[in-house]
């Protein structure tokens, strides 16, 4: 099994303004509020990234740049901030966001977000292309999970379709691969143990070791 090092991170994206909701040319703007949304009401250690956004307001509730930047806190530590990104540390329960802003001699301070956190999500999509590739190439999922395959009968090189073929695991029901290519457009495989399992079409990828070509990797935490 390949390890792997922790890069989910949580994207934080500050909003900035020009003045917003048509306000005019020298407006004196007021740091008054401070709003904190996010993309997902889930953050995890590893797989899809959320993103949160913070956005300074006026005195007239519009958006714009007060100066200098936010800072961002959780109490219980399950998440840490470097720059402009979180990373979850303790997988488990949720954790409370907030951000501030200090700016003309002022701070202000946005209402709590809420993220349950969770060493990775229990579901993964994966495309496959013309291209005959597999988008994405690795997916992160939590032991008893799925992952969906899509797209398997779009023509790749040769005008072949495509399969999911297995190495070292059984996941769609017993079996190692989903079917013959084209055979279905979409397949579910199940994992139960965690590990890092490796994967390829028949008509377009190698079995190795390592696998090639048209390959894909799924991994279970």
């Amino acid at each position: 099994m390949r390890a792997r090092t922790p890069v989910a991170l949580a994207a934080i994206t500050v909003a900035l303004g020009c003045g917003g909701g048509g306000s005019s040319t020298g407006t004196t703007h007021t740091l008054t509020s401070l709003g904190l949304t996010s993309s997902s009401p889930n953050a995890y250690q590893f797989g899809p990234v959320t993103t949160l956004t913070a956005t300074a307001k006026d005195q007239n509730g519009d958006a714009f740049n007060p100066g200098g930047a936010p800072t961002f806190s959780d109490p219980s530590g399950k998440v840490t901030f470097q720059g402009n990104n979180v990373q979850v540390v303790t997988p488990s329960g949720n954790s409370k966001v907030t951000a501030s802003w200090t700016a003309q001699g002022t701070t202000v301070t946005s209402d709590t977000v809420t993220l349950s956190l969770d060493v990775a999500p229990s579901n993964a999509s994966v495309v496959a292309t013309s291209g005959s590739s597999f988008n994405p190439i690795t997916v992160d999922i939590k032991s008893g999970g799925t992952v969906s395959w899509s797209g398997l009968q779009t023509l790749g090189s040769g005008s072949l379709p495509h399969n999911v073929r297995f190495i070292n695991a059984t996941p769609f029901n017993g079996d190692a691969r989903n079917g013959a290519p084209g055979s279905e457009d979409a397949a579910n495989g199940t994992f139960g143990s965690a590990g890092t399992y490796d994967y390829y079409c028949e008509n377009h990828g190698f079995a190795g070791p390592p696998v090639s070509g048209m390959s894909g990797h799924v991994v279970v935490h």
